[in-house]
């Protein structure tokens, strides 16, 4: 079985000629088989380099004809222009062309108006087909690995048919972005069109339809810092401790090489007086002995010995005054030994009060480093979200709608992209609170002994990543245990469960403050931060009902009595798509004061961003 393959120019002649003559071919010789390429004229010279380089073949003009070797295998016999394949034809199967020059002509017209007619019914079709554009940025952390499979469902985008995925990280590597752009793709899910990756932003957020902001300056080598910062910390203090002990051990061997000392001076002090004693008693024995020898003479001599013992009186009344004198210079010593003692005392506790003060010292200049990075940090980030902003604005869909996600800065860089994207409605762009939800129903679900999903309404106030409240006043629970029971669908107000109000206004708060570290690894962050973004994207695209109240942070003017220009976690509803701030709550003065506080810890934030920068405020929609 003889194959061919017959390529050219639309409006190529030469290429209506041989046209003809392989249909003349097929129509006379049964196993003869062709297969035809018609390439647009501005299209040819890109297409024919490309595949001369593939095959290695050396071709510059229209048609092209080469044989598939189909019983061999491997690539084509080039046999080349119009010219060799009729000289072929007639060799192989004694059949030739006379086609005239006006036919030629005509055939040529003829293909390229076919060849328009079918990219125009092409172009067509793909107009139809409505595609759903969804931006992620810092696609390489690991909520992005957690979110791809669950995303791109019905359920999520219940009214996309066709999905664009585009993955953006400017701290990551294009390999990176690769690998998980083939993983999205072995996933085989039906509503995945195409994926695209990104490390710049030429071209971010280009017909966007969603959004999803997860990189708030915490990339994977900024992660691989903080752990090696951590562990250099961590070096340094054990060095710290290591040198501490060291000064320690030294002055302790210094204590008691005084002390040895001490005890050597006074062995020896003692040793002189015993020694001066046993002088004395040697010379007392002596004389003694010349007293025996002298008795006889002392009888002759008494006035003499009584002299001599009188002598000896004052002798005795001496060595008491010696010895008088010697205690009393011990008992000197011993008081200088004291003062010593005291006054190492005092050098103790006067290095103790120097090592209080190092340690002041490291405090603060570790307080203004972190200082430091904290402006430095909120700086980049301010930088980077005011582009995001206004990128967002020029090239996304005015109906786009964004998600701020992240452990850091959060109501912060909505308000940022606020603020720039001037020409959107502000009410498209949230910051997600869920997480915070969560972790709130959960410490309350501990305490009454049922499971988190028993636990609705809890309402967030506040700064996302900062200073927040929980408020219980809607919340209620399901299959409740208590004195009152009813079927799965009764609920009871929490409040009216749990009485203790000191233990919901502090330690409450505090453990969900806190609870987030009882997940020990980023993969279990990354699912709650993932599962928060999706329970906001399936309200927004109306898959829950819509008297479900979430906590996001939206910018919010007139509420509240709040300060413009700040994006606080408020409750509101979605319906047919649109956001709306929930009025029907109770705001107290001691909510006030809270919301008060979360106000101006965003102000301070937005002002650090600012410096070196403008800040532009946006009027609610």
């Amino acid at each position: 079985m003889a194959k061919f393959v017959l390529a050219g120019k639309t409006d190529c002649p030469h290429y209506a000629k041989a046209e003809l003559l392989v249909d003349c071919l097929q129509r006379c010789l049964p196993d003869f088989r062709v297969h035809k390429i018609c390439i647009l004229p501005e299209e040819w010279k890109e297409w024919l380099e490309a595949t001369c380089k593939r095959n290695v073949w050396k071709h510059e003009r229209s048609p092209l004809v080469w044989r598939e070797l189909v019983d061999q295998g491997g690539k084509g016999m080039l046999l080349g222009g119009y010219n060799e394949f009729l000289e072929h034809c007639q060799d192989y199967y004694n059949i030739t062309s006379d086609m005239p020059t006006d036919m030629m002509l005509s055939v040529a017209a003829e293909n390229e108006e076919t060849k328009m007619s079918l990219i125009g019914e092409e172009q067509h079709r793909v107009g139809l087909i409505q595609h759903f554009h969804i931006w992620i940025s810092g696609a390489l952390s690991p909520t992005s690995y957690v979110l791809i499979p669950h995303l791109l469902s019905a359920e999520v985008f219940p009214h996309a048919t066709v999905i664009n995925l585009h993955l953006l990280d400017l701290e990551g590597s294009q390999e990176e972005l690769q690998g998980l752009r083939m993983e999205t793709v072995d996933m085989s899910l039906s509503v995945l069109h195409q994926v695209t990756t990104h490390t710049d932003l030429e071209q971010a957020f280009r017909e966007a339809d969603v959004i999803l902001l997860l990189d708030d300056g915490r990339s994977g080598d900024t992660d691989r810092e903080k752990e090696k910062d951590k562990d250099k910390e961590k070096e340094n203090e054990k060095e710290n401790e290591k040198d501490k002990e060291k000064d320690k051990e030294k002055e302790n061997e210094k204590d008691k090489e005084k002390e040895n000392e001490k005890d050597k001076e006074n062995e020896k002090d003692k040793e002189n007086d015993k020694d001066k004693e046993n002088e004395k008693d040697k010379e007392k024995d002596k004389e003694n002995e010349k007293d025996k020898d002298k008795e006889n003479e002392k009888d002759k001599e008494n006035e003499k010995d009584k002299e001599k013992e009188n002598e000896k009186d004052k002798e005795n009344e001496k060595d008491k005054e010696k010895d008088k004198e010697n205690e009393t210079e011990n008992e000197k010593e011993r008081a200088r030994e004291k003062e010593r003692e005291r006054e190492k005392a005092k050098e103790r506790e006067e290095e103790k009060e120097r090592e209080k003060e190092r340690e002041e010292e490291e405090k603060e200049k570790e307080r203004e480093e972190e200082e430091k990075k904290k402006k430095k940090k909120i700086k980049d980030i301010s930088d980077r979200y005011r582009e995001y902003g206004q990128l967002i604005d020029t090239r996304a869909k005015k109906t786009v709608k964004v998600i701020v996600s992240g452990d850091s800065f959060v109501n912060l860089r909505c308000s940022l992209l606020v603020d720039a994207a001037r020409s959107i409605d502000s009410h498209q762009f949230v910051a997600a609170a869920t997480r915070l939800e969560n972790q709130a129903r959960a410490v309350i679900a501990k305490k009454l002994k049922v499971r988190t999903s028993d636990i609705r309404g809890v309402i967030v106030w506040g700064n996302i990543s900062g200073f927040f409240y929980v408020d219980l006043q809607r919340a209620e629970v399901f299959n409740y245990d208590g004195a009152i029971y009813g079927p799965p669908f009764f609920s009871q107000q929490i409040l009216q469960i749990v009485t203790d109000r000191t233990w919901l206004e502090t330690d409450f708060q505090h453990l969900v403050c806190h609870h987030s570290r009882a997940v020990a690894s980023k993969t279990g962050q990354a699912v709650l931060a993932a599962d928060g973004i999706l329970v906001v994207l399936k309200a927004w695209n109306g898959a829950s009902g819509p008297d479900e109240v979430l906590s996001v942070g939206v910018l919010c003017p007139g509420h509240y009595n709040l300060p413009d220009g700040i994006v606080l976690s408020v409750p509101v509803t979605f319906t047919d798509g649109k956001l709306s701030v929930l009025l029907d709550v109770t705001v107290g003065d001691k909510l006030k004061e809270k919301l008060q506080l979360s106000a101006s810890e965003l102000q301070q934030e937005k002002q650090l961003g600012s410096e070196n920068g403008s800040i532009v405020t946006k009027k609610d929609v």
